[in-house]
């Protein structure tokens, strides 16, 4: 059970950090992951 508490605490913080950055990152114009919206950022 207390291995189950870690292992989802260390997950939400991975979503968390992964919102974060594409968050932040379509706030600077950059690829936000949906390129037809960024006007082909490869």
């Amino acid at each position: 059970m207390f291995g189950d508490l870690i292992v989802l605490a260390v997950l939400g913080g991975v979503v968390f950090l992964a919102i974060r950055s594409l968050r932040k990152s379509k706030e600077k114009g950059g690829c936000c992951g949906n390129c037809q919206g960024c006007k082909g950022c490869h």
